[in-house]
């Protein structure tokens, strides 16, 4: 099944289906991603969103009527121009009455108010301008998350040596900010993922059928990777419940190799026993994040940064 993605700021929200997606709180113009497309696009750019978006569509870019007073005889020269700063041009059919004329006009393309070459031109323009100020009075500069320029003027040392402290302080309240995300070194972007991997790896098994006097059948298990880089395996524990809640048997499910911002399915074996079924993460394993979480370790878990391996 196809699932989607919604960008709300900097927080990834999804998978989705169509209509769950469509249930959400979506605008035209808001960011979407699904497998098919290389990046994030807009709601309103999707072929299976266009319909759900009609006024949008039909309202963005009003027609332009000609206006002819009843005096004025109808040009039928092409080059006739409405208005000296619009390209467009009606095309006028003749009508039984003699002053009557009908003015049709084709739909228009949607269009950028703004071209985005420009836009970039001066935002490169105004951080040049701003590096120089900064390099002139001795300050430090920084790019936020969302592409605007953070000036930050020199500290007296007590200060620095506050700001020091307090932000390893945050570190160890496994802070959730955009900010630490996306760091500018990959050990930071790392120890995010780290401290806050249920954030980007989920599992979810599937409706299944199951037998009064036990036996399950058709049992599915998705994991989802929602970061940036490849997770090697995660392994989720299946517990087997009888119908007095006690545990029959408990299965491991293997997922490898799963790609960023995707989806791996597993089909998992039937089961003569059991009426109901308990589902959790139990491994994960990724290189790239330099991370090893086990739930059956005894690392303790209130160090900053438990799961760290090499």
């Amino acid at each position: 099944m196809k699932t989607y993605y919604l960008l709300d700021g900097e927080t990834q929200l999804g998978p989705y289906s169509l209509k769950e997606l469509k249930a959400q709180q979506i605008t035209p113009n808001s960011k979407i991603w699904c497998q098919e497309e290389k990046d994030w696009v807009r709601a309103a750019d999707l072929k299976e969103l266009k319909s759900f978006f009609p006024s949008y569509i039909l309202n963005e870019n009003p027609p332009i009527l000609a206006k002819l007073s009843n005096s004025e005889e109808p040009n039928r020269n092409p080059a006739l121009s409405v208005d000296a700063n619009r390209t467009e041009f009606p095309e006028f059919t003749p009508t039984n009455q003699a002053n009557s004329f009908r003015s049709d006009t084709a739909e228009l393309p949607l269009q950028s108010a703004i071209s985005p070459k420009l836009v970039a031109f001066a935002l490169g323009l105004a951080i040049v301008i701003i590096l120089s100020l900064i390099n002139f009075s001795g300050g430090t500069a920084s790019i936020s998350t969302t592409g605007a320029l953070i000036v930050v003027e020199d500290e007296p040392e007590n200060a620095a040596d506050k700001k020091t402290n307090e932000s390893a302080t945050n570190n160890s309240k496994n802070s959730t900010s955009a900010e630490n995300y996306n760091g500018s070194s990959t050990e930071q972007k790392s120890k995010a993922f780290r401290q806050n991997w249920r954030n980007y790896i989920t599992h979810k098994p599937n409706k299944y059928k199951s037998r009064p006097l036990g036996g399950i059948a058709g049992l599915e298990i998705s994991v989802n990777n929602n970061s940036e880089r490849i997770i090697d395996e995660v392994v989720v524990n299946v517990t087997y419940l009888k119908n007095d809640g006690s545990v029959f048997e408990t299965k491991e499910v293997s997922f490898n190799n799963i790609q960023p911002h995707s989806q791996e399915l597993v089909k998992v074996p039937n089961t003569q026993r059991g009426t109901k079924i308990k589902t959790e993460i139990a491994k994960i394993t990724s290189r790239s994040y330099q991370f090893c979480y086990n739930n059956s370790s005894s690392i303790s878990k209130s160090l900053a940064d438990p799961w760290f391996c090499k």
